[in-house]
């Protein structure tokens, strides 16, 4: 759905994308079904056909093809008892320049006791001259379990593209029975070229990821994994493992030179905390 926004400084009215879906998933016997499904505007979700009946994966579509300045998507998704869904993007998701205003993207997700949800969507690409702000808010209850992957690219290297400028800010909300276990906010802005070249940023890097793991309990079941995961992640990067409370959390931070070079490292490092299961074929090289 589009619809206007303010005129801008050349006199024109710009239109603007609107999306929002929803979707929740319960188990029935052994297997994960959809249970509800709501999509408006520009949000849509597909579910492809996969060897998995235990697990449901969902494909998020942005059919506007990209975000720019005044966009809004928001984004749904909640797992429930038992259950297994596996969330990911049928492309990467472009926030291109804004000619006025800030993109808004809001991501919700749900995790009931005993349900198991992966967000894993593809490379949020950035432009020059971007100007967006993503929330992520996570609730988990009792032992529930998510992993969340997110990669961004700043600019496409095989297309001669850099983010000179621009805006860009993440922020994440993760609570375990109510209690705040994890907080992101990360923020790039105005000089993003030199920004990057920083040593605590990214060292001249133009690909980053972070890779969240929170299991339930402890971090027992993950103690087994942090030594690989370290491995798979070498020197451009550091994964770390310790308890907030009851719940036990896997972090890890990638850079890399190229978001290829990135999904050289994200591939088996994904495949590793998700207990070896299939990736989504979107990720696909």
């Amino acid at each position: 759905m589009l619809t206007e926004a303010a005129t801008d400084q050349a006199g024109h009215t710009p239109q603007r994308s609107r999306g929002s879906a929803r979707v929740t998933v319960n188990r029935q016997q052994s297997r994960t079904k959809l249970e509800d499904l709501f999509q408006q505007g520009c949000a849509r979700v597909r579910f492809p056909k996969i060897f998995d009946e235990q697990r449901l994966e969902a494909v998020m579509i942005n059919t506007a093809g990209g975000i720019t300045g005044g966009d809004e998507l928001n984004w749904a998704f909640t797992a429930k008892r038992d259950s297994s869904l596996t969330v990911t993007s049928q492309a990467c998701e472009r926030l291109y320049r804004s000619s006025g205003g800030v993109a808004q993207i809001d991501v919700h997700l749900n995790v009931e006791s005993g349900a198991k949800l992966c967000w894993v969507p593809q490379e949020t690409i950035l432009f020059d001259g971007c100007s967006a702000h993503r929330k992520i808010k996570v609730d988990i209850e009792g032992d529930g379990r998510i992993l969340l992957v997110e990669p961004v690219v700043f600019g496409r290297a095989a297309m001669g593209e850099a983010v000179k400028s621009g805006s860009f800010r993440d922020n994440w909300q993760i609570r375990h029975n109510g209690q705040l276990v994890h907080v992101e906010a990360n923020c790039f802005e105005e000089d993003i070229k030199n920004l990057l070249q920083e040593k605590a940023v990214l060292d001249g890097n133009i690909a980053m990821a972070t890779v969240l793991l929170l299991a339930p309990s402890s971090a027992a079941d993950l103690e087994g994994k942090i030594s690989r995961a370290q491995k798979i992640v070498g020197s451009r990067g550091g994964a770390s493992l310790w308890t907030v409370g009851s719940t036990g959390k896997l972090l890890a931070r990638v850079v890399a030179g190229s978001g290829y070079d990135l999904r050289k490292i994200l591939v088996p490092l994904m495949g590793l905390l998700n207990d070896d299961a299939a990736l989504p074929k979107s990720w696909a090289f």
